[in-house]
């Protein structure tokens, strides 16, 4: 069985079981990622099928449809979309909404004001063909709620009611489990993570979305696979240096302190086991892969200085 569903119509291929869709080029990669396992051989025969495709390219075109349509096929519906009403853009992130009105519309909110008064509607059904590179919302039609306007017998109605209500608990427990929320109660926050700011950053977002975008490179991206390697020959070299004795005891105390400009009571140490040392390497890999994997989307949380 064909893993892939192509859309000539929008020139994606759409892998069924990932539900997303997939960059030119890196198709026998994927297949042969953790998710598929499928053989190098068997890999190149279903990529050789797809050669003459003309796929989309994310990296230089953006990809969604024009106007409201019906959901797309093996593609996620997500219900929480806030949809701009000066132009078509969605995205899931009030902050990245407010953004958008003030960067592309000069609209600024003020405090106070409804949010629904303010050029967004809430609560769209959107979805979007790339969850990294070229990651673009686009609205969808509300089926079911179409299916409920338009019912008239008592006991379908009586069903939809409560199957709307199961669906409103389902959601509201899903949420509340899903949605990263900051804290005031310390024993919920790691210090860590508190003194980070990682929970304001990423305050309302899905968790499962996030975990995916910090996940290890995967065999397609090897562009990110060079960052992973690069940061353990790094934190190696620095680790040797110190070890070495190459870097005076003043320059440890500094680089202990958390704080610019002071010095530590104790100085940095990197006499630590191996799984120690591999802990923090995948912590800061998380990082950077985050960045690189966000950097060019528009539903990014940060703004990159001209440096960066």
């Amino acid at each position: 069985m064909d893993p892939f569903y192509y859309y000539a119509q929008y020139r994606v291929l759409i892998c069924k079981s990932c539900q997303y869709a997939i960059q030119p080029n890196h198709i026998a990669a994927h297949l042969q990622s953790e998710q598929h396992k499928v053989s190098r051989q068997q890999s190149k025969e279903i990529a050789e099928k797809y050669k003459d495709y003309n796929l989309a390219n994310p990296h230089i075109e953006s990809v969604a449809p024009e106007g409201l349509i019906e959901p797309i096929g093996h593609l996620p519906i997500h219900r929480d979309g806030l949809a701009c009403s000066t132009c078509s853009y969605v995205c899931r992130s009030l902050k990245v909404i407010k953004r958008h009105q003030r960067e592309v519309h000069n609209i600024r909110i003020g405090r106070g004001r409804r949010p629904e008064s303010v050029g967004w509607s809430t609560n769209v059904w959107c979805q979007c063909f790339f969850i990294s590179v070229g990651q673009r919302y686009f609205k969808v039609q509300q089926t079911n709620q179409q299916l409920i306007q338009q019912a008239t017998d008592t006991t379908t109605r009586l069903l939809q009611l409560v199957y709307r209500q199961l669906d409103q608990k389902e959601k509201a427990i899903e949420e509340k489990r899903q949605i990263i929320k900051d804290s005031d109660d310390l024993t919920e926050v790691s210090s860590w993570l508190d003194r980070t700011q990682w929970i304001r950053h990423l305050e309302g977002q899905d968790k499962a979305t996030i975990v995916k975008l910090v996940n290890p490179a995967r065999d397609e991206e090897m562009e990110l696979q060079h960052v992973e390697k690069s940061l353990k020959r790094l934190v190696e070299k620095a680790r040797q240096t110190i070890l070495q004795k190459k870097i005076n005891t003043f320059t440890l105390h500094r680089i202990q302190n958390f704080h610019a400009g002071e010095d530590s009571h104790k100085p940095f140490h990197v006499n630590l086991g191996a799984d120690t040392i591999e802990r923090y390497q995948r912590v800061w890999s998380k990082l950077l892969i985050y960045v690189l994997r966000t950097a060019e989307s528009e539903t990014r949380l940060y703004r990159l200085t001209e440096d960066q």
